[in-house]
């Protein structure tokens, strides 16, 4: 997730360094993959005063500029802007600048006439939309200053690996929270306002217009919804765009804006429908069932399963809950009714169906690791105000929220004593309770060794006190834990009898010269039945592994010979005829199933080919060696 330092500073003051910011987060369990400066692409882009403007001589839309960027000489840049004019500043791409689009600044020739860099308008240099000329930069300037110095633009950007456990972190919001717990005061994050522009309520009720119906509670425990009229769908303020884009969203109109803004602001995600295309102005949340396809916003349709979530109007499904809205009832540019669906989905519907469909979105990734089940009301009302005032819009008195069952708030009870047993530390409750306020935890406590800890909502990871202890222990900084090592008894104890047999045994059979085997303890399910090692009534007392290697080792072994032979035969095809080898180990018996199998230690060994070790004198080589002979006497005569 892309975490932009400009936007988090909108919920919580904080100036330490970049580089300070990510090793805190990271120590605090938010890992910082990239941290980069947003606006280094204008690296070579510096303020130019033009001096001169002048007809180019071969081109009669383009001038010939004289430009102060700061250098020991005057640059000639051909420009082709029509509000080009002696005395303005405007930013210059100096030779050696990669604009956006990969864009190389090289000095060169147009038209005939040397042109030394380039005068860039807004959109060039991404700054907003206006692509209508150069950039006219108000007010005076030292030509030659960086541009991202003279307009002030700097902006670092993180990108944070979350682990699954962490979904409040996917929201600025959520990290600008955790930003506040390392401060030096423990900041509190200033969320944004929340109440609706009473000059934007209109005199229509939300509920003359609209309905909402749930027929599966148990995959949809919460669904909320808000209604706007005259809303005017037009490109976003640069503002908006701005913010999206330093997290890599691109901007599509205000409406879509605003529904992604509130998203990566709150971590809730929403969905806008245009209300017009809504049969009979109801929303039923129920599962597929009978519906066989569904054709989503990127035009593609999708196969779907009778158990996938769906958002269905009175007629139709309009939306794949929780991933993907419909086709059928996206946004367009003539869009003047605006239905915003905020939502709690089951995470694991949702994640079956992404997984299935293959679709997965910023909401999808939200949804699946569990969002704040109070948090949709209140993400409604920010991105209602929002769209009142970017939108003109008029909204409907009232909302809908439809809760068929209520969350109930989690209280767990912590021990001070077994936490500081768990981590190696010695903080009292006072300690304790502080650290958790710092991040929402409503700590109360109940005595000297007992907190009783209410969970804030948003923090679905945290179910038992163990969960407790490692927020204390990240809050307060694993490397402020010091290292210690558990105290483990000096004595000697003695062996197990077995050992020392085991031993022995080695011993003796190695004097025999007998070498050790090692077996797998996984045979072949016929093993033993080839070799007639079993009567019937035993052959029924094996046990079957439920994940086998492979299909020639799905039983534990009841007997080791099968072993012995599988290895003397493996020494045979290497011409290794004479084979002395024994095997110290267990093998089991199937009791009854569900019990775990008897087990017995055997030793066992395998003696075959030549009784003594070939030599020179040993009866096979001297039987070889009177062949040899005889052959020499007939082929070999002498003349």
């Amino acid at each position: 997730m892309k975490v932009s330092l400009n936007w988090l500073k909108s919920y919580i003051s904080i100036d330490l360094e970049p580089s300070v910011i990510s090793e805190k987060l990271t120590m605090a369990g938010l890992e910082v993959e990239v941290m980069e400066e947003k606006y280094d692409y204008l690296r070579h882009v510096v303020v130019a005063k033009i001096l001169e403007v002048n007809p180019h001589p071969n081109a009669e839309k383009l001038s010939v500029c004289r430009v102060d960027a700061g250098g020991a000489e005057m640059l000639q840049i051909v420009c082709g802007a029509p509000n080009v004019r002696k005395g303005m500043f405007s930013p210059c791409a100096l030779e050696g600048a990669i604009l956006p689009g990969d864009l190389k600044i090289k000095a060169g020739k147009l038209r005939g006439e040397i042109s030394q860099g380039m005068l860039c308008s807004a959109s060039e240099l991404r700054l907003n939309s206006d692509a209508s000329g150069i950039m006219d930069l108000e007010g005076e300037h030292k030509a030659g200053t960086p541009l991202d110095q003279a307009l002030k633009l700097s902006d670092t950007v993180f990108e944070i690996n979350l682990t699954p456990n962490r979904p409040d972190c996917l929201s600025m919001i959520g990290v600008a929270r955790e930003m506040g717990a390392f401060t030096e005061s423990g900041q509190k994050v200033r969320l944004p306002l929340l109440d609706l522009p009473k000059e934007k309520i209109g005199t229509e009720s939300i509920h003359a217009h609209a309905e909402v119906e749930i027929l599966d509670p148990d995959l949809c425990p919460r669904y909320s919804a808000a209604l706007l009229f005259d809303v005017k769908i037009k490109p976003s303020p640069f503002w908006l765009k701005e913010r999206l884009e330093s997290v890599g969203l691109t901007p599509i109109n205000n409406v879509v804006d605003i529904t992604n803004f509130v998203m990566m602001e709150m971590g809730q995600p929403l969905h806008a429908f245009d209300f017009d295309r809504v049969a009979k102005g109801k929303i039923v949340v129920r599962r597929a069932g009978s519906d066989a396809e569904f054709t989503t916003l990127d035009s593609k349709t999708h196969v779907l399963e009778p158990d996938m979530l769906m958002i269905c109007d009175g007629e139709r499904p309009v939306g794949l809950a929780g991933v993907m809205g419909g086709e059928n009832s996206e946004i367009t540019d003539t869009t003047t009714r605006v239905l915003i669906e905020s939502a709690y989905f089951n995470p694991v519907s949702i994640r079956k169906t992404a997984k299935i469909t293959g679709i997965a979105t910023d909401a999808s990734h939200r949804f699946e690791r569990g969002i704040d089940p109070d948090g949709t009301v209140n993400a409604l009302k920010r991105a209602v105000s929002l769209m009142a005032e970017l939108c003109d819009a008029v909204i409907a008195e009232g909302y809908i929220d439809v809760c068929p069952e209520k969350f109930a708030p989690v209280e767990i009870e912590l021990s001070t004593k077994a936490l500081n047993i768990r981590l190696g530390t010695d903080f009292d409750t006072d300690a304790i309770k502080r650290i958790l306020e710092t991040v929402e935890f409503k700590a109360e406590k109940k005595n000297d060794d007992q907190l009783v800890v209410g969970i804030p909502s948003f923090r679905v990871d945290v179910t038992r006190p163990e969960d407790l202890s490692e927020e204390v222990a990240r809050l307060w900084g694993y490397d402020h834990i010091k290292t210690s090592f558990p105290l483990v008894p000096a004595e000697g104890r003695p062996l197990s009898p077995k050992v020392g047999l085991r031993k022995r045994i080695r011993q003796i059979l190695a004097g025999f010269s007998l070498s050790e085997a090692i077996n797998y303890n996984f045979i072949h399910e016929n093993s033993c039945d080839r070799l007639n090692l079993a009567e019937d009534d035993e052959k029924r007392k094996v046990e079957t592994v439920l994940n086998p290697i492979s299909d020639q080792m799905s039983v534990l072994r009841s007997s080791m010979i099968p072993g012995l032979l599988e290895t003397m035969k493996r020494n045979n095809s290497q011409q290794t005829p004479s084979v002395r080898i024994f095997e110290i180990g267990k093998i089991f018996k199937a009791i009854q199933k569900g019990d775990l199998p008897e087990e017995n230690e055997m030793v066992a060994g395998l003696l075959t080919g030549s009784r003594s070790d070939q030599t020179w004198y040993s009866k096979n080589l001297r039987l070889i060696f009177m062949i040899l002979k005889e052959w020499q006497k007939v082929f070999f005569k002498p003349s």
